[in-house]
């Protein structure tokens, strides 16, 4: 039986439909492919040369390796029962009111994991080190298991309570070998792994720049201590980190094939479907907005990160949107490193000079560093030297920026550095 003029219209209109639609399906792929070219393209500039694997580890014999003592001392870490809470809420305490239980309950902790801390200290000084991680393919896994970062980071506690503790005693060797084990351990974290793990390695440093706060607060400290902790602090370029890090994270070209597995592991059919009919056009958005925070690093969180964090894409499809909501807030987190870095040179410069001269300047003039504006909020250091000798350096309004970045989460870190009055070192009775 012939078909009717009616049937014959919407079969032809349903084709027409389909014909159109696939058509602009295309179009839309099509275009949506060039635009995520053009960001990928932008994004690479903005990550500069990169020269092979830049997390390949070199090779380093085991006699030059911090990392094996690093890794074996975290692993000989040993707080059973309720010790973890007791040991992560003495480590938030001011320590100059620690009471006689807290110390006591310290020195148990600390005497419990000796082992531990002698591996530590071995680390200390040493300027290689290696975890392992060699394949990017598999570097998920190998973070697992090569690479334990809790354990480090509760070796990293240990030894800011022995520092301090060695710092309330007035033991300043003891109180220079922790804070070296420290920045090895940070430096090792933050030179070899990628974004996740450069961030803790950044926590790492955070605990070693609180230690170096307080020992340049203490007038128990000496020239040989000063020089100690000096050496102590990094320099390495986490600039060019946060850049290599951010372009391994989204393993660039072929973003839309990271987002692609990550959409077939979560088995969201409807959205695979609605994503995979135009990749390119849907991740196009953020590509091109991380290729803007590779050089955001640059810019204090202070000025225009704010409404750069406004900008973030918020795609429903592409889950590299999804995936990036804290990239604006660990800029934040490398730039206070910078900044508190900065804080802590010339901390122990003035110090330095104190103890050689007996008074600290009455300007900051002798540091051009010092007339730079701060990484994170973009003010200037305010300096300020007391009548009775003492001194204070510190950033206005870090406190704050950091809170609201972080929502009250995580310590600042130190803005404000006291410095007591010039003197030789006061002996410890």
């Amino acid at each position: 039986m012939a078909m009717s003029k009616a049937v014959r219209r919407t079969v032809r209109v349903v084709g027409v439909a389909l014909v159109v639609a696939l058509a602009g399906l295309l179009a839309l792929r099509i275009y949506g492919d060039g635009r995520l070219a053009a960001a990928e393209r932008e994004f690479r500039a903005n990550v500069g040369p990169m020269a092979g694997n830049p997390y390949a580890s070199p090779a380093v014999p085991d006699e030059e390796n911090a990392a094996i003592y690093l890794r074996a001392g975290a692993e000989a870490v040993v707080l059973p029962g309720g010790e973890r809470a007791l040991a992560a809420e003495l480590t938030t305490l001011v320590f100059k009111r620690w009471d006689p239980q807290q110390v006591s309950e310290i020195s148990r902790i600390l005497a419990g994991n000796a082992p531990a801390l002698e591996l530590l200290h071995r680390a200390a000084g040493m300027a290689r080190s290696s975890f392992g991680l060699m394949d990017p393919a598999s570097v998920d896994e190998d973070l697992k298991t090569k690479l334990p970062l809790l354990k480090l980071l509760w070796a990293q506690r240990l030894l800011w309570l022995d520092a301090h503790l060695a710092l309330r005693d007035g033991d300043m060797v003891r109180l220079a070998d922790d804070a070296r084990a420290m920045s090895v351990m940070a430096a090792a974290l933050e030179r070899e792994a990628p974004l996740i793990a450069e961030l803790v390695g950044i926590a790492a440093e955070k605990i070693v720049l609180a230690t170096v706060a307080d020992a340049a607060a203490s007038p128990h400290l000496d020239a040989a201590t000063v020089s100690g902790l000096s050496e102590a602090l990094l320099d390495l370029d986490l600039r060019a980190a946060w850049r290599r890090s951010l372009a391994f994270e989204f393993k660039l070209p072929g973003a839309s094939q990271v987002v692609r597995r990550e959409l077939e592991r979560k088995g969201d059919i409807v959205r695979s479907a609605i994503y995979l009919a135009a990749p390119g056009y849907f991740d196009a958005p953020s590509v091109a907005w991380m290729a803007h925070l590779l050089v955001a690093v640059d810019v204090p969180y202070g000025t225009k990160l704010t409404p750069l964090a406004q900008q973030r894409p918020r795609s429903v499809f592409s889950p590299l949107a999804i995936r990036t909501p804290n990239l604006i807030q660990a800029v934040g987190r490398n730039q206070v490193i910078l900044s508190e870095r900065r804080l802590a040179r010339l901390a122990l410069a003035l110090r330095r000079q104190g103890l050689a001269t007996g008074v600290y300047p009455d300007s900051l003039d002798a540091f051009p560093e010092a007339s730079a504006p701060d990484p994170f909020t973009a003010e200037h250091i305010v300096y300020t030297h007391r009548r009775d000798g003492s001194a204070q350096l510190s950033v206005p309004g870090g406190v704050k920026l950091w809170e609201r970045m972080q929502r009250n989460v995580g310590f600042a870190g130190p803005f404000t550095w006291e410095l007591p009055a010039p003197a030789k070192a006061i002996p410890k009775n």
